[in-house]
């Protein structure tokens, strides 16, 4: 074989394997992308759920402050958020666009749901403190049943946020492994690059890269403190 067909062979086999890096830095930074777009859905799924809970606790800081001074300005705050403002409403919106699970959507919409229970018994005390009866007012936003529904939904926000913790998290763990894979370069390290390989098919065999979601911008509010 001639040195000149040696050299052609060369630069066939140089040319193909510069094409495989520049697919595999493609590929990995795809991946890295989806990586990052994974966060960005995680980091707002949680603020919309504290968006939620955010909104029912300004409820209860505005009935409960009326309880306690009589003030309608309170009464007229408590009436904006829930009928013109609507960022509890607002926050389960946002959370369908992001893709939330039907597990997690049922779980949001529940303490929403118990959102709304409690804005019955806030209404009750609204109604005893416009009729000049605030010690009623007082027993109603501060009583059992009050603190009780409060913790409802509390707790199902709680679980809400760990369910998308969880699944996120795991999404991330499988794109990050495919975007590690990909950077390894075979000739300089065959051997991690193939115990890397026996991990995946071992654990994220059936991982669906399509599966992920587009994120929405939320709606942000401020609330006063947590309950």
């Amino acid at each position: 074989m001639s040195i000149k067909t040696v050299n052609k062979w060369i630069l066939a086999v140089l040319s193909f394997l510069a094409i495989i890096t520049f697919i595999s830095l493609l590929l990995a930074h795809h991946y890295r992308n989806v990586q990052l777009r994974f966060f960005d859905v995680q980091l707002k799924s949680l603020g919309l759920s504290h968006q939620l809970s955010e909104g029912s606790d300004l409820l209860s800081n505005m009935v409960r402050t009326f309880a306690a001074t009589g003030d309608p300005i309170y009464d007229e705050l408590f009436t904006q958020e829930v009928n013109v403002t609507r960022s509890r409403d607002k926050a389960v919106l946002e959370l369908r666009k992001l893709g939330a699970t039907t597990n997690e959507l049922a779980l949001i919409e529940k303490a929403k749901l118990s959102s709304d229970e409690l804005i019955k018994l806030e209404n009750q005390a609204f109604k005893a403190g416009r009729s000049g009866n605030l010690e009623l007012a007082r027993q109603v936003v501060f009583g059992a049943s009050y603190l009780n529904e409060k913790a409802k939904i509390m707790g199902q926000i709680n679980e809400f946020q760990k369910n998308i913790e969880l699944r996120l998290a795991e999404q991330v763990k499988q794109v990050k492994l495919w975007h590690t894979l990909l950077k390894i370069d075979v000739e300089t390290d065959p051997s991690k690059k193939q115990e890397l390989l026996e991990n995946f098919e071992k654990d994220y065999l059936h991982f669906d890269f399509k599966s992920h979601v587009k994120p929405a911008a939320p709606a942000g509010m401020k609330g006063e403190e947590s309950s």
